[in-house]
């Protein structure tokens, strides 16, 4: 982007302080009967793409966003002028329109294990493309032209070469082949579009090469906004900065001046001044002075420290699907795909979602675990019903409700129908409270019971927490103005992005104090230096800005302690018994505890009974963990239902809500 800000800075200071000059000979009577020349340069390819893979390529990217690419272009150019200022262009050349793809994923998966690191995923092409441009051309000034087409082209190659490496940390290596990289395929771009086209917009500046001025050398830099995929089946776009210059040469007749007669200037006659207005005063008396404050409003020291802890969180899946009264269908918050997208999906792509996001793609889990991690193990899928008003005795809908997941897995994960088998029953072996509407809610689902308890494991991913000691940026300064204040604005930015904006009326605070926790983006996520800027706008409406030192900002990452949060036992309603495949999780956990970990157990219920109820359930289900887990029952204590952790006016967000919190704080040596 810096070699096109000088390359247009230079068109700009040419056309400013030369152009009377270098057009001065030649008077702008001369007749153009057509332009012709030939055009070369760079154009500096930017790929935008929203996609996981090429089609039948294996591939572990969780995305494909953007990338980048530099490519040669050359070709012929002829316009015709129409009228005093806008001529009709042609233009036909060739390009390559190649780049790469980039993605880094701080996760993978390697020969059945969870490995942590930062892995990058490439996908490198080479594309050229013959194209044909007309063009509409518009005469800014002498000699500078602003030009808009639309450009339609034939790829005359396409291909394409993947890789996915491990950047970090340098000393692994991928266990399935004993290298730093895999997945490497190369060949033709597959599903490649036959046809391309792309809205530009440019501006060139001719410079004479003789005296009459029919050669000329013309340097250019135009915008290509790509409207084709470069696939059919995939949304991947490339959008061009083209650099170039080009050589023209102009038929023209050239035909005499006619020289116009002297202006007449009449000069006033002068008038004496003799009373000067003194000038009102409105400036910064000094620098804009900016601190960091604690809570107290006492000035801590620079740079803005943002301390990272990094924990693991462990996300429970609930075998649960729930349907509206009298309904077979999928409610519409879960999360449906297409059999073609299920060929990208792995459970790590919902790192970062919540409790909520994962379970709504829990069809999605349990598909690709049945295809990809358990081949030979089976399902029941058990439907059931409410028992009342439509639903009573309704085990035909029971039936629909249970071949729907059924049907869904087939369809989109092809498991193999002879691994799935079907029950119909009113309501759940172990139903919810029917006299109440939420238990009704509850008991209008589908069961999934698998042969192997591994395919309930909870999903684990990392998780960073920041803090800062500081609470705000204090800004202060000295104004003067004669006018008085109306109104005044302070914004804290990072690399141009507003991270937050403290404004009020009348006369300017001692101390302008901008909250971090105000701010809609929260805390600084990069080490880029922190802006702060005051405007102050006078009664007047006179506005005056100036801009502070910059805040240094350091992160820091805390490695004295290993943060391990467990969100996982979900249990009945009504109930604290743990089931079987809690005690297996437990289990899971009890490794995890040192005769170090200090361990903090919280039970949970959902909004459904009295509160005094609830907080005793809740301290029995605290308790029962802690006496699997061996831990002092002192650390576990019942929350009860007062403070909802999830939506409890969905049946899925009650469920979640049953749960015992685990966080386990072990130091490390």
């Amino acid at each position: 982007m810096k070699i096109v800000f000088y390359f247009v800075l230079c068109m700009c200071f040419w056309t400013d302080s030369n152009a009377q000059f270098v057009h001065s000979n030649i008077p702008p009577t001369d007749i153009v009967h057509l332009r012709i020349g030939v055009t070369g340069g760079l154009s500096v390819n930017q790929n935008v793409a929203n996609f996981k893979g090429l089609p039948n390529v294996p591939s572990c990217c969780p995305s494909y966003g953007s990338g980048s690419g530099v490519g040669l272009m050359a070709g012929l150019m002829a316009s015709l002028p129409i009228s005093e200022k806008f001529e009709l262009g042609l233009r036909f050349g060739y390009q390559n329109i190649g780049g790469s793809l980039l993605a880094t994923e701080k996760e993978t998966v390697d020969n059945g294990q969870m490995v942590s690191g930062l892995f990058e995923h490439s996908i490198t092409t080479t594309i050229g493309v013959l194209s044909l441009e007309p063009v509409v051309e518009y005469q800014l000034m002498t000699g500078l032209m602003l030009r808009g087409g639309i450009q339609a082209g034939i790829p005359m190659e396409g291909t394409f070469t993947q890789q996915e490496r491990i950047i970090e940390p340098q000393t692994i290596v991928y266990r399935e082949n004993g290298q730093k990289n895999r997945l490497n395929y190369s060949g033709d771009l597959p599903d490649a579009s036959k046809l391309m086209a792309a809205l530009t917009l440019g501006v060139s500046y001719a410079l004479p090469m003789n005296r009459n001025e029919s050669l000329h050398l013309v340097p250019e830099v135009s915008y290509a906004f790509g409207l084709t995929n470069l696939m059919t089946s995939r949304d991947w776009k490339v959008n061009g900065i083209r650099l170039g210059v080009g050589l023209r040469y102009s038929m023209i007749d050239l035909v005499a001046p006619t020289l116009p007669e002297p202006e007449k200037i009449d000069l006033p006659s002068p008038t004496m001044i003799t009373d000067i207005p003194k000038a009102k005063k409105f400036k910064f008396e000094g620098e804009v002075r900016r601190a960091l404050r604690d809570s107290t409003g006492a000035s801590i020291s620079i740079p803005l420290e943002v301390k990272n802890l990094v924990s693991t969180n462990m996300y429970a899946l609930m075998n649960y699907i729930f349907f509206d009264s009298s309904s077979s269908e999928f409610a519409a918050r879960y999360k449906l795909i297409s059999q073609a997208d299920a060929q990208n999906f792995t459970p790590k792509i919902l790192d970062g979602n919540t409790t909520l996001q994962i379970y709504y793609n829990i069809l999605n889990i349990l598909g690709w675990r049945m295809k990809v991690e358990l081949p030979t193990s089976t399902i029941k899928v058990i439907g059931c019903n409410s028992n009342l008003g439509g639903e009573l005795a309704n085990r035909v809908l029971s039936r629909a409700r249970a071949e729907k997941v059924m049907q869904y897995l087939i369809d989109v994960w092809g498991i193999n129908e002879n691994r799935i088998s079907i029950q119909a029953r009113n309501l759940p072996e172990v139903p919810s409270n029917s006299s109440k509407e939420d238990g009704v809610a509850e008991n209008r689902r589908v069961e999934i019971i698998p042969d192997q308890i591994e395919m309930l494991e909870p999903l684990v991913f990392s998780d960073t927490t920041q803090s800062m000691a500081a609470k705000s940026v204090g800004i202060s300064t000295t104004l003067i103005s004669d006018e008085g204040v109306h109104s005044w604005k302070a914004e804290t930015s990072q690399s141009g992005k507003i991270l937050g904006t403290i404004s009020g009326n009348g006369n300017l605070p001692q101390i302008v104090d901008c909250p971090f926790a105000e701010f809609p983006v929260g805390i600084p996520k990069t080490t880029v230096p922190l802006d702060v800027k005051l405007t102050v706008t006078d009664n007047v409406l006179e506005t005056i800005s100036q801009t502070a030192e910059p805040i240094a900002v350091l992160q820091t990452f805390q490695q004295k302690m290993r943060i391990e949060k467990f969100n996982l036992i979900v249990f009945g309603f009504n109930v604290s018994a743990i089931s079987p495949m809690n005690n297996l999780i437990l289990g899971l956990i009890k490794k995890q505890i040192k005769p170090t970990s200090r361990v903090n157990i919280t039970g949970h219920t959902d909004r459904m009974g009295n509160s005094d109820y609830n907080q005793r359930l809740s301290k029995r289900r605290a308790t029962e963990i802690a006496r699997v887990l061996k831990v002092n029952e002192s650390n576990a204590s019942g929350a009860g239902g007062e403070m909802s952790l999830f939506d409890n006016d969905l049946p899925e967000g009650r469920f979640y809500s049953r749960t015992v919190r685990i966080v386990v704080e072990t130091p490390l040596e």
